[in-house]
């Protein structure tokens, strides 16, 4: 089994931006108190939380101490509810659903349904 690199650009990417802002706003912090303790702009903060850019090693271990955190591991590792959040695709269905009116809503139930028995 080939484990996934946590540390590469693209998961860095995908997934520090939000853990950044979560554990940000789970401990109380603004964008300015981040940069006051990590010793960095507010400009940068966003930007990290935007994705825009990646924080460096020593700002990351940093951000560890600041949030309580063991490792930097935990802030590239993906929660359950990070697993089970929607694709862009399930959002797209939920939206066209709630557009629907019943009979049509029904008739997708029925759908999904049959489909699902096939599989």
């Amino acid at each position: 089994m080939n484990k996934k690199n946590l540390f590469d650009d693209e998961s860095m990417l995908k997934i520090l931006p939000g853990k950044l802002k979560e554990f940000r706003k789970r401990n109380g912090l603004t964008i300015y108190d981040v940069a006051n303790e990590v010793g960095r702009n507010a400009s940068s903060i966003s930007l990290w939380e935007k994705g825009k850019a990646l924080p460096d090693v020593y700002i990351l271990l940093k951000l560890c101490r600041l949030y309580n955190l063991e490792s930097i591991e935990q802030l590239l590792q993906p929660t359950e509810m990070d697993k089970n959040a929607l694709t862009k695709g399930e959002v797209e269905l939920v939206n066209l659903y709630r557009g629907a009116d019943k009979k049509s809503r029904d008739a997708a139930k029925l759908l999904l349904r049959a489909a699902q028995k096939e599989v």
